[in-house]
């Protein structure tokens, strides 16, 4: 039996500390005012960043590695002011090769509430390329 606990001890921090960030390179970075940065550390702050957008004169992409845990209710793409801005000049894309992890503690089954790994809130012009979705909850 002891052995089993240390066994499964070191599965639980082996799993615990494999769980990285999303790491963004932006291309295109200029072309949004406010400017967004270079790079981001998280998937989270570089598509907050990009919700904060307010004019867009050319195609931003967001070149993606690692894996991150989505927040509930998920990593969310547009709002009213960043829908308006994109078009067939001023597109979004994510792009790469990243994993998205679902939360623990997503909203309840068949209720109101959003739940998902990635929301797009009525946004066109977006592409999304080598992101992999999983979910471990039972």
């Amino acid at each position: 039996m002891k052995g089993i606990f240390v066994l499964f001890s070191s599965f639980m921090l082996f799993s615990i500390t494999i769980n990285s960030q999303i790491t963004v390179t932006v291309t295109g970075a200029g072309n949004t005012t406010p400017a967004l940065s270079n790079s981001y550390p998280t998937l989270l702050s570089a598509l907050d960043a990009f919700d904060d957008v307010t004019a867009m004169t050319g195609p931003v992409v967001f070149a993606v590695t690692g894996s991150e845990t989505a927040p509930v209710p998920g990593f969310s793409i547009g709002n009213a002011t960043v829908n308006s801005v994109l078009n067939s000049t001023n597109t979004f894309t994510i792009i790469g090769n990243a994993t998205i992890n679902a939360g623990i503690g997503t909203q309840t089954p068949m209720s109101l509430s959003m739940d998902g790994m990635l929301v797009i809130n009525g946004s066109d012009w977006v592409t999304i390329d080598g992101l992999t979705f999983t979910d471990s909850n039972l």
